[in-house]
């Protein structure tokens, strides 16, 4: 299972690209991080979360593949998230609360 560590190591990442993030949607997985980055930055949210897909770092044996989708705020609650993703048993990780791996 992707681990907290790998989590904030990607909002880390985003953080130096996006000053705008607010929180992130973390959803649990056995096999991958998936994270939905909420951005007042994201251009307008469609009506469901696309994600894009990064491969684990074949030199990090710890490292897992990445599914990442951006969103607004404003638009948390009424996007239809990716099967398998239930909005309800994701981890909200407010910006202010990621730590530097």
């Amino acid at each position: 299972m992707a681990t907290r560590e790998q989590v904030d190591r990607v909002i880390e990442d985003f953080k130096r690209v996006d000053e705008g993030m607010e929180e992130v949607l973390w959803f649990p997985a056995d096999n991958s991080v998936r994270l939905v980055v909420v951005s007042n930055t994201a251009p307008a949210s469609g009506a469901v979360v696309e994600t894009f897909r990064f491969p684990a770092d074949p030199d990090d044996p710890a490292d897992s593949p990445k599914e990442v989708g951006l969103i607004r705020p404003e638009d948390v609650d009424r996007v239809v998230y990716p099967s398998g993703w239930n909005r309800e048993s994701a981890e909200v990780i407010p910006i202010h609360e990621a730590h530097a791996a």
